[in-house]
């Protein structure tokens, strides 16, 4: 019987390369959302045998040369269908990159890859819109509730941004001004004129913090922007 088991191992093992020559399968897939620094990653992968990992490689030019960066690799089955993905962040704005799906597979300790066609996207200008918070308790403060806050819209070339600048009580429950703004033009000041309640003022000058929150939404189709602070006199 041992005898028996060992040439049926031995048939196998002869036999494995015939059977091994099943192609491995890397799609690289459509960006999906992309903005100024961030990119979603997608394939399709489907190694041939077991020892194998997905990742995705990308790059700035489309030789995936010297500023080749890749993702964690991760292990897939053999003759798995998997959709994969990757959420990739830090990126330049403004900026073209070229990524691909692939698949390492071990065989006999020495990697061999599979590439993924080259797909490319460009990230979006930075986007973002800011006003001095540190300044605003100040301000209300000051004059007696009633303040001008400088606010800056930064977007894609030509566009603006429209939301309000709301002011409320740390329970939310009480809103204590609020002030809209429509097609801020990217890149200048606007100014937004702000009253604060009577009853909202005595609890900044009690030193009791407020919640400031500004939300922003690109005329330009980015994705919309929010900024919260916590503000005391």
């Amino acid at each position: 019987m041992i005898a028996l088991a060992a040439g049926m191992l031995a048939a196998f093992v002869v036999a494995a390369p015939a059977l091994a020559q099943a192609t491995t399968i890397a799609t690289t897939g459509n960006p999906g959302t992309v903005t100024a620094t961030t990119a979603q990653l997608n394939g399709v992968v489907q190694p041939a045998e077991g020892s194998s990992a997905w990742l995705f490689q990308l790059s700035l030019n489309p030789v995936f040369s010297w500023d080749t960066e890749s993702t964690a690799p991760v292990y897939v089955p053999g003759g798995a269908v998997e959709v994969v993905e990757r959420l990739i962040t830090g990126l330049t704005s403004s900026s073209s990159y070229f990524y691909r799906v692939v698949v390492e597979t071990q065989r006999q300790g020495q990697p061999t890859f599979t590439y993924g066609p080259t797909e490319t996207f460009t990230t979006s200008a930075t986007s973002s819109a800011y006003w001095p918070a540190e300044s605003v308790a100040t301000q209300l403060a000051v004059t007696h509730g009633k303040t001008t806050i400088p606010l800056t819209c930064q977007g894609d070339s030509g566009a603006g941004c429209t939301g309000s600048l709301d002011i409320a009580t740390t329970a939310h429950k009480t809103v204590c001004g609020t002030t809209t703004f429509s097609a801020a033009e990217s890149g200048k000041h606007s100014v937004l004129r702000l009253r604060l309640s009577s009853s909202c003022l005595k609890l900044l000058r009690h030193n009791r913090p407020l919640r400031v929150k500004l939300s922003a939404v690109f005329t330009s189709g980015q994705p919309s922007w929010t900024d919260t602070a916590w503000l005391t006199s």
